[in-house]
C-alpha cells in the first residue's frame, strides 16, 4: 500500500473518532453521511493532508456551532438547576442556623423561669443568682441578674470591666407586657449573649451566657453550606455540558457549514 493511500486511511479513521465527538442524536442522524462525504473528498484529492487539514478545520467549525447552539437553548434549564441548589443550600444554611440559635437558650430558659418563680414565692434575689462569678466577655458559663421594675440591677452573677449592667430598655418593655422575651444582646462589640428575660412580680430575671461557641459553629455550618453549594453547582454544570454528547439535549438540526472543495 502505497504512503498516500496510508495517510488517507489513518486520516479518515481519525475523522471517524472525530464524529463521536457530536451528541448522539446529531451522530445518528448525519455520520453516515458525514464520512460518505469524507471518503469521497479524500478520494479525489492529490493532498491527503491538505484534505485531512480540512476536514479537521470543518469538524472544529461544525462541533463549535453545534453545541453552542445546543448549550444556549439549554441555558434555562442550567439557571433553574442552580436557582433551586441555592434555595435548598440558603435554606439549609437558615434552618441550622436558627437551631443553633435556640439551642443557645438551653439552659437560661430553666434558669430564668426558676428563678423567676422563686423570687415571686418571696425568695431573696442575693440567694436566687449564682454563687460563681461570671465575667460575660470571656467565660461561656451560664449567669443570672435579677432586676427591679426600672431596670435596676438588684444582684447578678455576672459583670462586663466590672460593671453589672442591663439590658435594652426596649427589651424590658417589651417584656412588661409579654412576660418573656428571647433576645441577642451585645453590651459591646464582639460580646454577644443569648438571653432569656423573664418578668417577676417585683422586676425581671435574665439569664444569659457568651455566644462566642455558638457563633463558631454557625460560621462552620455557613461554610460547609458554600461548600456543598460550590460542589453541587460544579457537578450539575459538568453534567449539564457534557450530556449533549450521551444523548442529552433537544433533537438535533444539521447547522450549516461552509463546503468543502477537495483540492
Amino acid at each position: 500500500m502505497r504512503a498516500p493511500q496510508k495517510l488517507s486511511r489513518l486520516i479518515l479513521a481519525g475523522y471517524q473518532v472525530g464524529l463521536y465527538l457530536y451528541p448522539t442524536q446529531f451522530r445518528d442522524w448525519y455520520a453516515g453521511e458525514l464520512r460518505r462525504c469524507a471518503l469521497e473528498m479524500m478520494e479525489e484529492s492529490a493532498s491527503p493532508l491538505r484534505t485531512g487539514f480540512l476536514l479537521a478545520e470543518d469538524l472544529l467549525r461544525s462541533l463549535i456551532k453545534e453545541y453552542f447552539g445546543m448549550t444556549l437553548d439549554r441555558v434555562p434549564q442550567l439557571v433553574i438547576l442552580l436557582t433551586l441548589t441555592t434555595f435548598i443550600a440558603g435554606t439549609a444554611a437558615n434552618i441550622s442556623h436558627q437551631v443553633l440559635r435556640m439551642s443557645a437558650n438551653d439552659p437560661q430558659i430553666q434558669m430564668a423561669e426558676d428563678a423567676a418563680q422563686r423570687l415571686n414565692a418571696g425568695e431573696n434575689a442575693a440567694s436566687i443568682v449564682p454563687d460563681r462569678k461570671v465575667d460575660m466577655a470571656s467565660s461561656l458559663a451560664p449567669f443570672v441578674t435579677v432586676y427591679d421594675d426600672v431596670g435596676k440591677p438588684v444582684a447578678s452573677s455576672a459583670s462586663l470591666d466590672g460593671i453589672m449592667l442591663s439590658p435594652p430598655r426596649g427589651v424590658l418593655d417589651y417584656v412588661r407586657a409579654h412576660g418573656e422575651e428571647r433576645v441577642t444582646w451585645q453590651p459591646r462589640p464582639g460580646v454577644r449573649i443569648a438571653s432569656v428575660v423573664t418578668r417577676t412580680a417585683s422586676g425581671f430575671v435574665v439569664a444569659g451566657r457568651n455566644m462566642r461557641e455558638v457563633e463558631i459553629r454557625e460560621n462552620n455550618v455557613l461554610k460547609l453550606a458554600a461548600l456543598g453549594w460550590l460542589a453541587v453547582n460544579l457537578a450539575l454544570i459538568t453534567i449539564w455540558l457534557v450530556t449533549p454528547i450521551f444523548g442529552g439535549g433537544k433533537p438535533p438540526r444539521l447547522q450549516a457549514t461552509e463546503e468543502l472543495e477537495a483540492p
